[in-house]
């Protein structure tokens, strides 16, 4: 048998045999039928799922309606992102806030040497962000992306946006009147940010063209002690900076400037500069001292390029008390010459690659989802999940600080204030040491099953090759279920009842739903007899 022509139906059988999941008593037709199949789409060695979620609702964006997000690849390994059929891409985009894309076939990632690929995202009704992806495995690699709503209405709690039309620019006669504009309106005790932009200023774009025509300014600002406005921080707070590599970000507030003239944004002034405050909560705390921040203590302050994901070092500020709102302090940038996200954040370096997590969870739980804070601080540090073995390695992780540590079953369980399952846990360092080993009882109220998954031809041959990511619905949300190996899945923990599964291919969903009755249960998917396979 031709083996080209052996590798292309295989593929044709993974996408067939899951979106069929059904008993063998079944009929049903195949969803490739009319697909134009090439060579290129062979199975990949290792794939992402990338869910975009709204920081407010937890809930993936365009679930309900499309929402259009756009995805550069920028970082060391760029190049070797590549489409699930085997395209070199440099972009993708998604409507249903989901994203599926692919590393070569011929790299390998470990934990010794891992894929970095960071994503550049931006939406139209979303703000920019990013976020850096350490792949270290083979198969399916599922990640979350945080984004917060441009619409000050659909904004969590802690964040509070403003956009105005500020006026206009006469080209080289720069602004015809002052730009003054706080991200609030409303005379508040809360925290802000503003911005301070003189008459005759000039505004150019990023190629450095000046720019005509009408001008509106947002002002966004993001209180460090709301943690729902913390994950909406760009990239959230494993980062990379120009002047330290690789660090981890405690923030004690940030704020997201934008001003575009006739829809195009502003990326420099001339003839003028800006003056950009914000307010700092008076109970915030310092991490590297144990106490409040104080009057005329230095934070460093970062800028964020939207184009690449990085942070750029702009100094060390001195904070001041304020003389507008009582319990509050702040810190001013005069002379601001571009504009950026502006950070303040203590940073820690970072360990690549920390402890690892292991979960004792009763076969309980496909994933849970985590969050760390100091424990001198009490200070969110970093938050992920635990993949489908129900074990972790900290990657990025600070160094020199003990945490301790929550779990969710879902993000939604943590933002909508669930209880964390079974208290916090204690970790005195997160990069040396064992593996640590954490009990977490089952509190489910149904009993776990095992579900094996295989295709079976009429003469008993069964699919042996290749590999396909599956998705489960789950409380209304796509989430990774695992990947189908060499025909064959093992699911544990999926209680009693009719659930629905999807796969993706070249672009497009097929979904099916299946009930299970017993444990364990056994979904045997017919193959035709026709196919290279079964002959």
């Amino acid at each position: 048998m031709n083996r080209k022509v052996l590798h292309v139906t295989f593929l044709l059988i993974f996408v067939f045999a899951f979106a069929a999941l059904l008993n063998s008593g079944c009929d049903f037709k195949n969803p490739t039928e009319g697909l134009k199949v090439k060579v290129k789409n062979i199975p990949r060695t290792t794939t992402v799922r990338v869910e975009f979620l709204d920081t407010k609702t937890g809930a993936q964006i365009g679930s309900d309606s499309p929402v259009g997000i756009n995805v550069k690849f920028a970082g060391d390994d760029a190049d070797k992102v590549i489409s699930t059929t085997n395209e070199p891409i440099t972009e993708a985009s998604t409507q249903n806030g989901v994203l599926f894309f692919a590393i070569q076939d011929g790299v390998i990632p470990s934990t010794t040497n891992p894929v970095e690929v960071k994503l550049v995202c931006t939406s139209n009704k979303y703000i920019s962000t990013s976020k850096i992806l350490t792949i270290t495995k083979t198969k399916g690699n599922p990640f979350q992306v945080f984004m917060t709503s441009s619409d000050a209405a659909a904004q969590p709690a802690g964040v509070s946006t403003n956009k105005k039309a500020t006026g206009t620019t006469g080209g080289a006669a720069g602004t015809s009147t002052d730009i003054n504009l706080s991200s609030s309106d409303v005379p508040t005790t809360e925290p802000t940010s503003s911005i301070s932009v003189p008459a005759g200023t000039i505004l150019k774009d990023k190629a450095g063209n000046i720019l005509t025509g009408d001008i509106e300014t947002s002002v966004s600002y993001y209180d460090p002690r709301s943690e729902s406005a913390l994950d909406g921080f760009p990239g959230g707070f494993q980062v990379e900076t120009d002047t330290e590599g690789k660090e981890v970000f405690i923030t004690a507030g940030f704020t997201a400037i934008d001003i575009t003239v006739g829809g195009t944004p502003v990326e420099t002034f001339e003839n003028g500069t800006a003056t950009v405050e914000f307010d700092i909560p008076a109970e915030v705390m310092n991490p590297n001292t144990g106490n409040t921040i104080q009057p005329g203590e230095k934070i460093p302050m970062w800028s964020y390029d939207e184009e690449n994901g990085d942070w750029a070092y702009e100094g060390d500020y001195t904070v001041t008390k304020s003389h507008e709102k009582a319990n509050m302090l702040k810190v001013v940038k005069e002379n601001v010459m571009h504009l950026s996200w502006w950070n303040l954040d203590y940073h820690y370096n970072a360990c690549y690659m920390g402890r690892t997590i292991i979960l004792n969870l009763a076969d309980c739980y496909s994933y849970l989802y985590f969050r760390a804070y100091l424990t001198s601080t009490d200070q969110y540090v970093m938050s992920g999940y635990t993949p489908w073995d129900n074990q972790v390695t900290l990657l990025w992780a600070p160094k020199d600080v003990s945490v301790y540590v929550k779990f969710y079953e879902t993000w939604s369980d943590y933002y909508y204030g669930n209880l964390p399952l079974s208290g916090e846990y204690i970790i005195d360092d997160l990069c040396f040491g064992d593996p640590v080993v954490f009990d977490i009882a089952c509190p489910c109220e149904y009993q776990p099953i095992d579900v094996y998954v295989s295709a079976v031809c009429p003469n008993g041959n069964t699919l042996d090759q290749g590999t396909i990511d599956i998705e489960l619905l789950k409380n209304g949300v796509w989430q990774y279920l695992g990947t189908v190996e060499d025909g064959f899945m093992h699911i544990e923990c999926l209680a009693f009842g009719t659930y629905t599964v999807r796969v993706f291919y070249d672009g497009e969903y097929y979904e099916k739903e299946f009930t299970v009755e017993g444990s364990p249960y056994y979904v045997e998917v017919p193959l035709e007899s026709n196919i290279d396979l079964c002959q």
